[in-house]
């Protein structure tokens, strides 16, 4: 039965109850209507039935037995509404085999039109203009298969008409991927060793971040070609190691071991984000790792050097408490003074300046919020006026 061939490439794609056995057409026509509606809000693009979006992966999946059908395969009937709705929306041509040939001469002539209007210059897949992205990925796979059987003949004539007849050749790329090289090495240097992220918001160490994982992929096989000329620059900057795939968890592993070893020699005090250096930076990977899973090595170093609750996101308003019941003792034992933030005595410092900030959260600031529990415990102890701009010095 027709039906069944249906269902069955449908439920290769776990799909399979999308269709209503008791009337097909109709089903079909609705899927239809659903499919030409998502075409004309993602600007005529056809759904790709390996998309990791499940709408699209079902009208994906209907378009292909579809077109099957329409083309004379064996995969099921074709419902002459079906291509009723197609024309209505605009795709009259919507269950037609593509022309890849025709589609590739077209996306030449763009390419060439474009580097026409860019001083000869070739589109790049890392663009941000979306037009010129599609346009460099393109071309990047057209140069790939140039001397392959799915390079058409006709996309070089075309080229060649445009006054571009080495477009499809592959660049010399090792000299300008050495420079890379280089800059990615200097960059590591100035960054105490660490890798350039392709996440970052800085521009330039995104390229490079981009640029490395890239090539990292091609050290380990991947997708890409290697130079052996990087190699040699990396090691000659002493990071032999440098297109090695990171081992994540191992490197976790190892900033958790010297983060705990630095509460250690800091009266198990968490390091300071916003602090520089050293300090600066295993605070923002506790941030970090706080607000994100965590490898379970990482949870047993924690635990071997006696900081089982590591990880767990700090209460800051239990902390806050703390300090507020500290700095009100402190208060009282010296007669009323509030604690100077200008004091050459380390603790009565740190008191007097969390009660500044205390008393600029308590005016409604952006930095740190103001808790009411704070102010509570402050009454408490006799201290209305604790975080009240202005006072100084007494109660």
């Amino acid at each position: 039965m027709i039906y069944k061939k249906e269902i069955e490439l449908l439920k290769q794609n776990r799909l399979e109850k999308i269709f209503d056995v008791e009337n097909l057409e109709e089903e079909s026509n609705s899927i239809c209507n659903k499919t030409c509606q998502w075409m004309k809000n993602n600007n005529g693009m056809t759904p790709n039935k390996r998309s990791k979006n499940k709408n699209e992966k079902i009208y994906g999946v209907w378009l292909a037995i579809r077109k099957n059908a329409f083309n004379g395969g064996n995969k099921g009937v074709f419902y002459k509404s079906d291509l009723r709705i197609a024309e209505s929306f605009g795709y009259p041509d919507l269950f037609k085999n593509q022309n890849f040939e025709k589609e590739s001469n077209e996306k030449v002539k763009k390419i060439c039109e474009w580097k026409k209007t860019h001083d000869n210059k070739d589109p790049t897949q890392i663009s941000k203009n979306i037009v010129e992205a599609s346009l460099g990925r393109w071309l990047i796979n057209r140069r790939m298969n140039y001397t392959g059987k799915r390079f058409y003949t006709s996309d070089q004539k075309i080229a060649e008409s445009f006054g571009y007849p080495d477009l499809f050749k592959t660049r010399n790329c090792e000299k300008p991927s050495n420079e890379k090289c280089k800059k990615v090495c200097e960059w590591k240097r100035l960054h105490n060793d660490k890798d350039p992220s392709k996440k970052s918001k800085s521009s330039e160490e995104k390229l490079l971040g981009q640029w490395l994982s890239n090539h990292r992929q091609a050290y380990s096989g991947g997708h890409g070609h290697f130079y052996k000329s990087d190699l040699e620059i990396a090691k000659s900057f002493g990071y032999s190691n440098l297109f090695e795939i990171r081992n994540i968890e191992k490197e976790s592993n190892g900033v958790c071991k010297k983060l705990c070893q630095w509460k250690e020699l800091h009266d198990d005090r968490d390091p300071n984000k916003k602090a520089g250096g050293e300090e600066g930076y295993y605070g923002s990977w506790l941030c970090k790792h706080r607000h994100s899973n965590v490898y379970k090595s990482d949870l047993l170093i924690a635990k071997s050097f006696g900081y089982s609750k590591l990880f767990i996101p700090r209460n800051l308003e239990i902390e806050s408490n703390k300090k507020c019941i500290k700095v009100c003792k402190w208060i009282k034992t010296h007669k009323g003074k509030y604690p100077n933030s200008e004091s050459k005595n380390n603790e009565e410092a740190s008191y007097g300046r969390w009660v500044g900030t205390r008393k600029k959260a308590s005016l409604g600031r952006k930095e740190t919020a103001f808790y009411l529990s704070d102010q509570r415990i402050a009454v408490s102890y006799g201290y209305k006026n604790l975080f009240v701009p202005g006072r100084q010095s007494r109660r």
